[in-house]
């Protein structure tokens, strides 16, 4: 099964098209805004763990961004149950102090925009991020003071530093970023060499967003990517 991680500001339903195309039965969506959720992001990685290991077998694992980075620390766990992964756009984290300071300052200032603004202009200034440049309009969400925990708790500022973590992945990744972003391609270059079975792929044409920017290519990727893994002996 194919547990899909949505990214921050979205949620389960971002994943329906991909559902339908690969039928219910091979993937459930995560609403990363259930309470349950609601733990430090290397608190999240091992309950998540646990909860995936008790009722799957195969178990695979999807992430976009924000739900890309919460994957990568529920990967690096000592006790990770993941046949699989495929991790779109992710970051592994900051190794300095002073670039935690400053997200962490980047990510308090959109608090108080989340806070202060009402939802259409909140979108549009969230959007208006060049990496983000793809996304249309957004209805206003439930669980918005979930959505806000997201934010503060599970910043990149608040990440733990996992590039040294990348060589105990012990499953098969496939990294993928967009062409036209040029950052995260680069992370993904530089991070991808470290996991010891990892595929990096750049979709062309594609921005951060490559499931919905190209979601045939994306579709085909991760069937290929699965076939490939069921045929090794």
């Amino acid at each position: 099964m194919i547990w899909a991680l949505h990214g921050a500001f979205g949620d389960a339903d971002d994943w329906r098209e991909l559902e339908s195309a690969l039928g219910p039965e091979r993937l459930i969506a995560v609403d990363l805004w259930a309470p349950e959720h609601d733990l430090p992001l290397r608190a999240w990685a091992r309950a998540f763990n646990l909860r995936v290991a008790a009722v799957d077998s195969d178990p695979v694992l999807l992430g976009y961004s924000m739900g890309a980075r919460l994957g990568l620390h529920a990967l690096v766990e000592s006790e990770a149950p993941w046949k699989a992964a495929v991790l779109v756009a992710p970051h592994p984290g900051l190794p300095a102090a002073a670039a935690r300071r400053a997200r962490r300052q980047t990510d308090d200032g959109w608090l108080k925009r989340f806070d202060t603004l009402d939802w259409p202009e909140f979108w549009a200034e969230w959007t208006n991020q060049p990496v983000l440049a793809s996304v249309g309009p957004r209805p206003d969400p439930p669980a918005r003071r979930a959505r806000r925990r997201g934010l503060a708790s599970w910043s990149l500022a608040e990440q733990a530093d996992l590039w040294s973590d990348l060589k105990h992945i012990r499953c098969p990744v496939l990294w993928i970023t967009g062409e036209r972003d040029e950052k995260f391609t680069a992370i993904g270059a530089a991070a991808a060499s470290l996991v010891p079975d990892c595929a990096q792929t750049t979709v062309p044409g594609a921005g951060h967003r490559v499931p919905w920017d190209a979601p045939g290519t994306f579709l085909r990727l991760v069937e290929d990517f699965l076939r490939s893994r069921s045929a090794q002996p």
